[in-house]
């Protein structure tokens, strides 16, 4: 028995020895990295074409490793970093191979997607000693989603994964092998709903085009505004309107003088129809004649440079305005297809004029423009402000300013003075009534009798002058009758004649807008129009809380990073800034507990430092640091091997080696035996048959056995481990011999009916104290009864998981 129990002995540490630990060199997990920056933005490189390259980062602290890309592409790099290394390859790269001179191992991978410029993957190498026996792992495969438009929103099982445009182009997530629901939506409609299936080592590839076009005509002179599903496109007919989303689409035509038609089209994917549409008319025409085309008109208060013009069916209210004329007003009915000619004219509002001048037969001159002579009466001149000039030979000229006034007689009842060098000057000079005449006069008759009148005459002048452009300015403001118009004139002529009739008109305009803007929405028309309106603040606030609810409103129904810096940026002081936030950190909360769970601590610290760094001021930084101390910590709690000195009450000597692994399962495997079989004299059955013995009623027990399993980490530092083991167990007899020439007095017989192989199930902890010291406690079940386990020894060859 002694050579069968070495035999035993030396095939279990072989047997542990071969298929406990093997070197080599494999590639475990693959990543596509799609919000890290660092091939686009931080740490760009070009590749022989100029474009920007992708790069691996290998996860591993080896340096000796060498990278190539196959026979016909060269890599453009590498870099070694703390605790990965980073590959810079051009677009299109298929596969890399990884090897290691050291361990003369070498890795082929080919990658499970396309290699995209500007983007990062991540790979996690696996390279020297490893339990071979781990746990299965699950079953995962690429889905790719691509969309024309990029934008839409795509959801897998109800979840929101991102848009295209997000991610360059593709969305490449990976699952587990299984059937999946999705839908695609754009803008708030869903377009696409299905289902897509996982399969190993096959990667699923869904593209939907999502837009198509419709080419709209209409037999309008100018054009009708196109509108598709009530929203307007900017577009008039004919036209072409692109990128309309699939499906049943409610194309509307309006036009200002053209009732509204609709129609329905259904929109294909990457298809174009063409869509005529007739338009019924909904407007008269009126022609507005008058004697002469001097004057004003206004059509329904609204100044028209138009004589011929259309209007909606209904009561049109006509006013033809003309200076020192009364306005002539008159309402009509028009129905659609009518066309009406009119007539206004206004009346000329007139006063008298009686001249009665000695001497008689005196030229008498209006504005320069001969009137007659004296004396007459004129009872058609018409209201205003004139300058009267009366000459006669061998007299003095006398010019003089006359008001004619409605209804009125004005007399001039003068008496021409003889000719008078001095006089006729002055009188010249009021003739001409300008600035130059009165200081001619001024410059020829220093020491005049009418100098002072010249010189106040002058400021009278320059006064008429600003009169005459504030009159002028005023009259094209009212002509234009706009927001802008009104406040160039207070502008220009803050003291002018009309400033109260401008405040006043502005202020209505104020109101009308304002009105227009709560009631319809008009918002941006005010804005543009009334930057100091008396409403301008409160509109501004009400805008803005509108449009922080509709924002908020669709960044938590889309909450992606996009959206919500968006936010942040667009409404920093916003009550609701902070849920933002509170948004924003849930998403890199997710990503880094998505690298956690993968067992990437250091991807998992770099999203919630990145979110710290970027948003200093986010009332969920702290938690975010609090986090990062976290899984710091954790990231601390190395997994390691150990080996251990094992025994129990049936074996006092054992040996078990194994891996203690702080994110998934370790193995274990060990060896124990009773010292027993080193120390009993055996005797063989046929010698105890021939000689005299005589049992001593002593007994001693020997075994040897193996047993292996499996090791989890439940609460750090503590390990439950469950396995199974198998062995031999003897009994043997003590018994003395009666022959006294025996070499030896006492020997030992098998218990053949109690010994054999047996089988037994066991399971415990293992703890770590201070990373130095690892203990164990168990039991096995064995022979229907329970036996303690025992334990001490120490972790070897600590790694990071």
């Amino acid at each position: 028995m002694n050579k069968s129990f070495f035999k035993l002995l030396l095939f279990l540490l072989v047997f542990m020895s071969t298929a406990s630990y093997a070197q080599k060199l494999s590639i475990i997990d693959f990543e596509h990295k799609q919000t890290d920056m660092d091939a686009k933005v931080n740490f760009p490189r070009e590749d022989i074409n100029g474009d920007k390259c992708a790069i691996i980062k290998v996860q591993t602290d080896r340096k000796d490793l060498e990278f190539s890309l196959g026979t016909s592409i060269q890599h453009e790099g590498v870099e070694q970093k703390i605790g990965e290394v980073w590959v810079y390859v051009p677009e299109g790269t298929r596969m890399i191979s990884i090897a290691s001179p050291e361990l003369n191992k070498k890795a082929n991978y080919n990658f499970p997607m396309s290699i995209k410029k500007s983007n990062v993957y991540s790979i996690t190498l696996e390279v020297g000693g490893k339990f071979i026996f781990e746990p299965e792992k699950k079953k995962s495969s690429y889905v790719i989603f691509s969309t024309k438009p990029e934008g839409a929103l795509v959801y897998v099982d109800d979840q929101f994964v991102g848009t295209a445009e997000e991610y360059g182009g593709e969305i490449q997530k990976l699952y587990e092998v299984g059937t999946y629901k999705y839908k695609i939506e754009l803008g708030d409609e869903t377009l696409v709903e299905s289902t897509f299936k996982i399969v190993e080592g096959k990667n699923t590839k869904i593209h939907h085009d999502l837009i198509g076009g419709v080419y709209v005509t209409s037999p309008i002179e100018d054009g009708a505004t196109i509108k598709v599903d009530g929203m307007n496109t900017g577009q008039k007919t004919p036209a072409y309107i692109p990128n309309i989303p699939i499906g049943r689409r409610k194309i509307q035509l309006t036009h200002k003088w053209y009732i509204p038609e609709s129609r329905t089209v259904d929109v294909e994917a990457l298809k174009s129809d063409t869509l005529r549409v007739s338009m019924r008319p909904n407007f008269a025409t009126i022609t507005v004649n008058s004697e002469d085309r001097g004057g004003y008109l206004y059509v329904n208060n609204k100044l028209s440079e138009e004589r011929t013009f259309r209007v909606r069916p209904g009561l049109v209210k006509l006013e033809l305005k003309k200076d020192k004329h009364k306005t002539a007003y008159k309402d009509i009915n028009v129905t659609v297809g009518e066309k009406k000619i009119i007539d206004l004219n206004p009346t000329p509002i007139t006063g008298t004029v009686q001249f009665s001048v000695v001497p008689s037969n005196a030229k008498v001159y209006f504005n320069d423009e001969f009137l007659g002579n004296t004396p007459f009466v004129r009872d058609d001149v018409l209201i205003g402000t004139y300058r009267v000039k009366i000459q006669k030979d061998k007299y003095a000229t006398l010019a003089k300013d006359i008001v004619v006034e409605e209804g009125k007689v004005t007399e001039i009842n003068d008496r021409l003075l003889e000719y008078n060098p001095d006089l006729d000057a002055w009188n010249e000079a009021l003739a001409l009534n300008t600035v130059n005449g009165y200081n001619n006069y001024i410059s020829a008759y220093p020491q005049g009798d009418y100098v002072a009148q010249a010189r106040e005459s002058i400021l009278e002048v320059e006064r008429q002058k600003v009169a005459q452009k504030d009159h002028a300015a005023w009259e094209n403001t009212r002509a234009e009758d706009t927001p802008a118009s009104y406040r160039k004139y207070l502008r220009e002529y803050p003291n002018g004649y009309h400033q109260t009739e401008a405040n006043s008109r502005y202020k209505e305009l104020d109101n009308q807008a304002y009105n227009e803007a709560i009631t319809n929405g008009a918002y941006s028309y005010y804005f543009n129009n009334f930057p100091n309106g008396m409403h301008y603040r409160e509109l501004k606030d009400k805008y803005s809380n509108e449009r922080i609810d509709v924002d908020y409103n669709n960044m938590v129904k889309h909450p992606t990073v996009a959206n919500c810096n968006a936010f942040i940026q667009n409404y920093p002081n916003s009550s609701k800034t902070s849920e933002a936030y509170r948004y924003l950190y849930n998403l890199y909360k997710q990503s880094s507990d998505a690298s956690f769970k993968k067992r990437k601590y250091q991807d998992a610290i770099d999203m919630l430092s990145g979110y710290a760094s970027k948003y200093p001021n986010s009332p969920y930084t702290n938690s975010a640091y609090t986090e990062i101390r976290k899984i710091k910590k954790l990231k601390n709690r190395n997994s390691s091997f150990f080996m251990l000195y094992s025994y129990d009450a049936e074996s006092d000597l054992g040996i078990t080696m194994g891996s203690i692994n702080h994110n998934k399962m370790g193995f274990y495997t060990g060896v124990k035996m009773n010292t027993n079989m080193f120390s009993i004299n055996k005797i063989k059955e046929d010698e105890l048959d021939s000689e005299g013995y005589r049992a001593t009623g002593v007994v001693k027990n020997t075994n040897l056995s193996m047993s292996m399993g499996f090791t989890f980490n439940v609460v750090y530092p503590v390990w439950f481990y469950v396995g199974a083991g198998f062995g031999y167990y003897g009994r043997y007899i003590e018994v003395e011999s009666n022959n006294p020439y025996a070499y030896e007095d006492v020997f030992y017989a098998e218990d053949k009916d109690n010994s054999g192989m047996k089988v037994f199930p066991e399971a415990g902890v293992y703890g770590r104290l201070f990373n130095a010291v690892v203990l164990k406690y168990g039991i096995k079940y064995q022979d229907k009864g329970l036996t303690h386990q025992f334990g001490v020894g120490f972790p070897f060859w600590r790694y990071s998981n």
